[in-house]
């Protein structure tokens, strides 16, 4: 820091760092690439070209549906860095960049890749994924975590790995990690002090074993309860059929706070509690998905579709679940949802063990796998209704006790459930997931006395401004003639940042309807006291399924 030295005192060490990389200039021919690449997934201008090529391999074998991440251009960057030292044949890389190929699942491929290529790899894992809040901090102003990584490629080794990648011939190959974040640096100022001050030779690095993991991971990670977990069943082996939600392409025209003057007008669950209207032609939407969810365009709106989420997108805490019983936007909670229906109408199941018939002679059957329905159904001394297990399943889904126990499994994959044998837990289970989900499609909701809003000054449709909560209040400017303020008691701030997946509910449906200029009324008033019962309601009912601790293991 020149500010606060001489340049006299600072001369002698500058010399020496200079004859130091002087000589290494002189007698080496070491390729070093540094950088700090952009954190965002943009499209490459030269899609012929070597590294689009090259990023290939960090593909191949994924067998994965989205593989967008990995065209994030961090990602290239580091493939091409890779590839310049593999035509060099040794060499270091030093980078910054978004910490998400640490432990994505659609990074596995590139970590075997980079664990097959280098001698050496540490990482500084920084973490400070704004979208988490609560305490952890990032160093830059930017939300997505960071991590900085070295990654050693040495002369005249051979890198070819033996039998399971676990060694290579020659020396072990080495990972070392270190989290910032498990050694109780969390603000930004501590972090920042930590880089300044550190000394790579002492930091107390955490030798990781990626080849003996399954997917390669670069951290630390907790795998001691891998055995108990994979015997819980996965969402996708309980339901035979599911889909990612709907994805437009253009929001803006065709989907609307109203309806539209079409025959193709359809409700649609565009985000928690926000339902709106889509013009379902399917020539005019990317991916319409009709397959999954033609099964959701039936009178009185009575199927149910659970919505989840595979993995956790960098690092956010588990909850992208939810419930729906109409059409669904794939964002519905901030990231890319997946919907499995209970039921599938007018088709007939072989051997399918629920089955009613309508009176319009149409049949409607479970989405239930035969696994699922000859492994566990079958060998159940009760005989649950399909809405029984679903409210089961949703019950357990929103315990925060399985939610934090189990979380490095649910960063991965899609999430399992423990499936009781027991009657009595199983009822207590279905009976709170049903009130769950009772209250999450604004069903049968209890009155509330202290959640109310007065409209005093307010004669006409209104256009939200602002909005505030304070204590137990939630506060909403409306300006007309002058600023008139609609307030809504029983607003706790535990109520209002209450989260389902990425958003909070309530912030975000005021949110869009001020940036859009909606104007609203007083159903749209009832329809937000709705929400708010209900998530209130939600708090109460995850506190209860917690009270309950892990009896769904008996």
């Amino acid at each position: 820091d020149i500010s606060q030295h001489s340049i006299s005192e600072l001369l002698p060490a500058l010399k020496r760092e200079y004859e130091k990389a002087r000589d290494i200039k002189d007698k080496e021919n070491l390729l070093a690439i540094i950088g700090n690449p952009p954190y965002f997934g943009g499209k490459s201008q030269a899609k012929t070209d070597v590294i689009d090529g090259e990023l290939k391999k960090y593909k191949k074998g994924l067998n994965e549906k989205n593989i967008q991440p990995l065209n994030d251009l961090y990602i290239k960057f580091i493939r091409f860095a890779e590839w310049k030292i593999e035509r060099c044949g040794y060499g270091v890389i030093g980078i910054i960049t978004n910490n998400s190929f640490l432990d994505g699942i659609t990074h596995r491929k590139m970590r075997e890749h980079l664990y097959n290529t280098f001698d050496e790899i540490y990482i500084v894992n920084l973490h400070g994924n704004m979208r988490k809040g609560k305490g952890d901090k990032n160093i830059f102003d930017i939300k997505l975590g960071v991590s900085i990584t070295f990654l050693v490629k040495r002369q005249n080794i051979t890198t070819k790995p033996l039998k399971n990648s676990k060694n290579r011939l020659g020396l072990p190959k080495t990972v070392k990690y270190f989290s910032i974040l498990n050694n109780n640096l969390i603000s930004r100022a501590e972090k920042l002090s930590f880089l300044e001050d550190a000394d790579f030779s002492k930091i107390q690095w955490k030798e990781l074993h990626p080849a003996e993991t399954p997917y390669f991971w670069f951290t630390d990670k907790d795998l001691s309860l891998e055995d108990a977990y994979k015997k819980f069943w996965k969402i996708t082996d309980i339901f035979e059929n599911y889909e990612s939600g709907i994805t437009t392409g253009r929001d803006n025209e065709v989907v609307n706070y109203k309806y539209f003057n079409s025959k193709n007008n359809q409700p649609i669950t565009y985000r928690t509690f926000d339902e709106r209207f889509i013009d379902y032609n399917l020539k005019n939407i990317d991916r319409h998905r009709i397959k999954i969810m033609k099964h959701f365009l039936i009178k009185n709106e009575e199927n149910r579709g659970l919505c989840f989420m595979r993995g956790i997108n960098n690092g956010i805490n588990f909850g992208h679940i939810f419930i729906v019983n109409k059409m669904m936007d794939t964002n519905l909670c901030g990231a890319r949802l997946y919907v499995a229906p209970l039921y599938f109408y007018n088709g007939h199941k072989e051997n399918g063990i629920y089955e009613i018939e309508f009176d319009d002679n149409s049949v409607k059957t479970d989405n239930f796998t035969q696994k699922f329905i000859q492994n566990y159904l079958q060998k159940l001394s009760f005989k649950p209704a399909p809405e029984e297990i679903l409210a089961y399943i949703y019950a357990v889904l929103h315990s925060p006790v399985y939610r934090t126990k189990y979380i490095e499994f649910l960063k991965t994959d899609f999430p399992a459930v423990p499936m009781t044998k027991n009657a009595d837990i199983f009822k207590q289970y279905a009976k709170l997931g049903q009130k769950l989900i009772n209250l999450h499609l604004l069903k049968n909701l209890p009155d509330d006395a202290k959640i109310r809003f007065s409209l005093a000054g307010i004669e006409n449709n209104f256009t939200i401004e602002k909005i505030g909560q304070s204590g137990e209040k939630l506060f909403l400017n409306v300006v007309e003639d002058k600023t008139i303020t609609i307030t809504i008691s029983g607003v706790t701030e535990k109520i209002y940042n209450f989260e389902i997946g990425s958003y909070r509910p309530i912030d975000k449906w005021l949110k869009y309807r001020i940036k859009d200029h909606v104007s609203l009324d007083v159903s749209d008033l009832n329809h937000l006291k709705n929400m708010i019962v209900a998530i209130k309601g939600t708090i109460a009912t995850m506190q209860k399924i917690e009270n309950l601790e892990e009896t769904y293991l008996q």
